[in-house]
């Protein structure tokens, strides 16, 4: 028997609303149509808005976590040096994710509670002075402490360098301002389920130019995550295996509810619920991670 209504207070999956529910009761479509190809164009569109870019957004059946090795094996060669910079658990998954596909990763750990230091991060990269670390993996938003980084000054530190910077914005991406044109940011990786209010089942990734252009020259192995087998479907609006329909029919819905509200909207109530809940745990005597 299906619950009529339940009390979700978890970082995702979120509660979703009842226009991105009712969305996913569409009849099913030809997923080779013309009617097919016109909802990934417009969702596409409207993604590009939410990660403030330009550059093409691919959207992927699976888990967010899917998108961390959509980004390391489109872009990298096989014994490719990273730094990964974790601040929590979330940053540890994906620096075991890249040692399990044969990079080295070299790792830069905070403590729960703190951001990471983009002067850390600057002066590890110098030390690298024969450029082996070819990218640096960091959260926007570390959802198992709920720390923001500084995903900016991050990114300032390592332009200087010229890693790749790999940003994972699972449950940042809507809730919390992020530009990845303008941070001059290399790849943004986001699931559906979290500030997006769909349910699981969609990992959704932008890469930059220069991104673009390492996966011209990466041998690593991939096959359902390939980027240029991906790219060659969204000349044509098309994917190279069956997409999740009513899933992409949820988030259009979800992303037109975002346009409604605006990005910057959403940010406000985010920044307002966050002090609100933090107020209120401190009020009942407790102690704040961060």
């Amino acid at each position: 028997m299906l619950a009529e209504k339940s009390l979700l207070m978890i970082p995702g999956p979120t509660p979703i609303p009842p226009r991105v529910a009712a969305a996913m009761t569409r009849p099913m479509i030809n997923h080779r149509g013309e009617a097919f190809s016109a909802l990934l164009e417009e969702v596409t569109t409207k993604l590009k808005k939410v990660f403030r870019t330009e550059q093409p957004v691919y959207i992927f059946p699976g888990a967010g976590s899917g998108g961390w090795e959509a980004a390391l094996v489109n872009t990298l060669n096989p014994g490719d040096a990273v730094l990964s910079v974790s601040i929590g658990d979330f940053g540890d998954r994906w620096c075991r994710v890249a040692a399990k596909l044969g990079f080295h990763v070299e790792r830069l750990r905070f403590e729960p509670g703190q951001a990471a230091d983009p002067d850390r991060i600057a002066e590890k990269l110098a030390e690298d002075r024969e450029r082996r670390i070819k990218a640096v993996l960091i959260q926007h938003n570390e959802t198992s402490t709920g720390v923001t980084n500084d995903v900016r000054a991050i990114a300032r530190a390592v332009r200087s360098h010229g890693a790749l910077l790999m940003v994972d914005s699972v449950s940042g991406l809507g809730a919390l301002p992020l530009e990845m044109d303008a941070w001059d940011l290399d790849v943004v990786l986001t699931g559906a389920q979290k500030a997006l209010m769909c349910p699981p089942g969609l990992s959704i990734i932008a890469f930059s130019e220069r991104a673009r252009a390492a996966a011209e020259q990466s041998t690593m192995p991939r096959f359902y995550w390939d980027l240029k087998a991906a790219e060659s479907s969204r000349q044509k609006w098309q994917t190279p295996y069956t997409p999740a329909i009513s899933l992409l029919y949820a988030l259009r819905e979800a992303l037109q509810m975002l346009e409604e509200e605006t990005l910057e909207g959403a940010w406000e109530r985010h920044r307002l619920l966050g002090a609100m809940c933090r107020a209120g745990v401190q009020a009942m005597g407790l102690r704040l991670l961060a």
